[in-house]
């Protein structure tokens, strides 16, 4: 009986820890290649402020339209908070 159910479904081959390459400790040979562009321009501004966007993501439209910002109202009603939202 032990034979039958070794040839009707094969062991499939297993991955030893010396086929996989190593995660924790990247080799002297990985080199990084960055584009020229990206090297000239240096460090762009992320932050550009926008009211606009800002009462989009966090105003008090957006947060009673979903059930997390529900509840984030809920809580700074409880708390007694002046202002819910944006």
């Amino acid at each position: 009986m032990t034979n039958l159910t070794t040839t009707i479904r094969p062991q499939l081959p297993t991955l030893s820890n010396t086929q996989l390459p190593s995660v924790a400790t990247p080799s002297a040979q990985q080199t990084r290649f960055f584009s020229a562009s990206a090297s000239l321009a240096g460090k762009r501004a992320t932050y550009n402020p926008s009211r606009r966007v800002q009462k989009r993501r966090h105003g008090f439209l957006a947060r009673v339209r979903s059930r997390g910002g529900r509840m984030i109202i809920l809580r700074r009603r409880a708390k007694g908070r002046k202002s819910l939202s944006w």
